[in-house]
């Protein structure tokens, strides 16, 4: 937020969004507003762990698919007091905010974070999980509950993971909001979407679509997503934004949907043109540059199938984003 100008972000309309570990930051960030909803077991320094057992050193630490370390003995096994819940990454905040919504994909939550202290209405929540997630429990169960049964059967042989926090999953999640409405406390809004895949360790292990510590369908998932949070928008300031010498309306994109190629019609002849393609998750896609030009095409026929930003910087000081979707 400290950085809203440099990287074009609207304070007022900030959405955050995580898969599996970053579901949990997500969580944390978008709902954690007092320092009694850290988990203090998990924040302060824990004993050291003990070393595995030699005997796991080849099939369960070096071995595919697992190849957690070269060997034990690189291992680390110190579990340090990670510091205050609110981190220390460009904090504290100069800047006022509002998070109005959080996206959590198969991450989960250590306690119930959902009350707010503060008398100001939660963000809205997004969550999608699948049944038999093996990382990530499905309700409320230890982290890694179903991998470390699958890996102390045959072939692995491995030993028992000690020390694993309970954790809620998405579906235990929607349990504790649904109390509280129940209860008539103030709750979070939420869209919750799973499958019924319960698919066990070996067919995980053999066919990667019936994985479930993931998405099943990027595209489906995603604009439910997108389409749940675009009515908590309150204005359209992030889709255009520029700094007066750039007529917004005057840029087109086209065809929007696209099944491959789309084409920038600037309005004009910029000397610098940089465009930089963003996922709905915030990662950059690709980075292109331009010299000279008025109409640009783009072929987007090797992109996922999704929503896209596309970020544009016009002779290094105009910036405005558009919106396209891959088909």
């Amino acid at each position: 937020i400290n950085n809203s100008n440099v990287y074009n972000i609207d304070p007022n309309n900030t959405f955050v969004v995580g898969e599996s570990a970053g579901g949990y930051l997500a969580m944390g960030v978008g709902f954690m507003d007092d320092v009694s909803e850290a988990a203090s077991t998990l924040i302060d320094s824990i004993n050291t762990v003990l070393p595995p057992n030699p005997l796991y050193e080849g099939p369960c630490i070096q071995d595919a698919p697992y190849h957690l370390a070269d060997s034990i003995a690189t291992m680390h096994l110190t579990r340090p007091n990670l510091g205050s819940y609110e981190g220390t990454l460009n904090f504290p905040s100069n800047k006022p905010y509002q998070i109005k919504a959080v996206g959590n994909f198969f991450g989960g939550v250590f306690d119930n974070i959902f009350q707010t202290s503060n008398g100001v209405n939660p963000p809205a929540l997004y969550m999608f999980h699948q049944l038999n997630d093996l990382i990530v429990p499905y309700t409320y169960q230890k982290i890694f509950n179903g991998y470390v049964n699958c890996s102390l059967g045959f072939p692995f042989n491995c030993g028992y993971l000690t020390d694993r926090p309970y954790s809620y999953g998405s579906n235990g999640i929607k349990t504790l909001i649904d109390t509280m409405i129940s209860n008539g406390l103030l709750a979070p809004e939420y869209l919750f979407e799973n499958t019924l895949n319960n698919s066990n360790c070996i067919q995980q292990a053999t066919t990667p679509s019936l994985q479930c510590h993931q998405i099943d369908n990027y595209w489906v998932r995603t604009t439910n997503m997108a389409t749940f949070f675009a009515p908590k928008i309150d204005s359209c300031s992030t889709v255009g934004v520029s700094d007066g010498h750039v007529d917004i309306n005057s840029v087109n994109i086209y065809p929007n949907p696209t099944n491959s190629n789309i084409t920038i019609d600037l309005g004009e002849v910029y000397d610098l043109i940089d465009i930089t393609i963003i996922s709905t998750l915030g990662q950059v896609a690709k980075v292109y540059n331009f010299k000279h030009a008025e109409l640009i095409t783009l072929d987007l026929s090797d992109f996922e199938s999704s929503l896209y930003a596309i970020k544009i910087t016009l002779n290094n000081r105009s910036i405005l984003t558009k919106k396209v979707i891959k088909k």
